[in-house]
């Protein structure tokens, strides 16, 4: 089995370039007997009604999931990594945003551990967070 995995978490940041290389995979696709698994990794902050149609392509391709970079809930640790994360209630709303679009979208989470200044309690709750997202992979 092909696995391909887009590791760009902006691939939806420019909804009308998506929707070329889309265009594009599914015509290369078509000529497979064997349709690989395609992974996407969004960035939460990519996931708009705007990309709408682009949200809609992806669920074309052949065996997709989508995983967010959840990385750690942990305020402390995401301060000294000094990367700005959405907060939890964000996840929540753009993973419902998916559900909506795609009924049977399987979504993953990568979640980091031992981040700088994260600990035991806050892998705990960064658990918790994805748990309470209903994932399908974490």
């Amino acid at each position: 089995m092909i696995h391909i995995y887009f590791a760009d978490a902006d691939f939806l940041v420019k909804p009308e370039r998506a929707l070329k290389i889309l265009a594009h995979m599914e015509k290369l696709l078509a000529k497979r007997v064997i349709k690989p698994e395609v992974t996407f990794e969004l960035s939460v902050g990519s996931l708009r009604k705007s990309s709408w149609e682009a949200i809609q392509a992806l669920a074309r391709m052949p065996g997709h999931f989508f995983t967010f970079a959840i990385q750690t809930v942990n305020p402390r640790a995401l301060a000294l990594l000094g990367r700005h994360r959405p907060a939890p209630d964000v996840y929540v709303a753009k993973a419902a945003l998916l559900k909506e679009a795609i009924p049977n979208v399987d979504i993953y989470a990568d979640i980091m551990f031992p981040l700088p200044g994260d600990d035991l309690a806050g892998v705990k709750d960064t658990l918790e967070f994805a748990f309470s997202l209903r994932l399908n992979k974490i």
